[in-house]
């Protein structure tokens, strides 16, 4: 296993904060564990720079388990690895918007979570696009998007995390190989 590509990543995870019993029992908002390893979605209410409402957008994950090695997690390019689902005050998921666009990626890596410690990534600072010549949309992703209706109630999203496909040479003894079905949470 090369460990140059994982000492970048390192450099991103905090300790995470002591649960007192060490029990790895799914808290509100955290996702079942699976295979040592729980995740969630954070959405905060932010403003851009021309104090319109905005969202900031979070994944965290957390190794939960009490074996020594750590756990790897497959990352790769978050349009892959992420696939959200946005619906409406009943459940009803709202269609997505046709988007265009385009952006580069570097190949998928290992990012090495140590026991006890969790990992924060910043999706995005701006969930809300403002189009001056249609609705706002809101979109965390380069192709995942969606037009907000004008007038709409309470909003959701949930989404599932998959592990990017890497070579298997590339992984550790103990890795994520299945995805996560994130909680739903609501838009601030």
């Amino acid at each position: 296993m090369r460990l140059v590509p994982l000492l970048a990543p390192l450099l991103a995870i905090a300790p995470a904060a002591w649960a007192g019993s060490g029990s790895a029992a799914p808290q509100p908002g955290w996702s079942a564990e699976s295979e040592g390893l729980r995740a969630r979605l954070v959405a905060s209410a932010t403003t851009d720079d021309k104090q319109r409402p905005e969202i900031e957008l979070a994944l965290e994950i957390e190794n939960v388990s009490d074996v020594d090695g750590g756990i790897g997690v497959p990352w790769g390019d978050p349009n892959t690895m992420l696939s959200f689902v946005l619906e409406d005050e009943h459940g009803k998921a709202l269609p997505p918007a046709g988007i265009g666009g385009s952006y580069a990626s570097g190949p998928p890596y290992v990012v090495l979570l140590p026991v006890e410690s969790s990992l924060h990534y910043r999706i995005t600072p701006g969930a809300l696009e403002y189009v001056p010549s249609g609705p706002t949309m809101f979109r965390p992703l380069t192709f995942q998007a969606w037009d907000l209706p004008a007038k709409h109630g309470p909003l959701f999203l949930k989404a599932t995390l998959s592990p990017a496909k890497v070579d298997a040479k590339s992984l550790p003894r103990r890795a994520m190989t299945k995805p996560i079905e994130l909680p739903r949470i609501a838009l601030p």
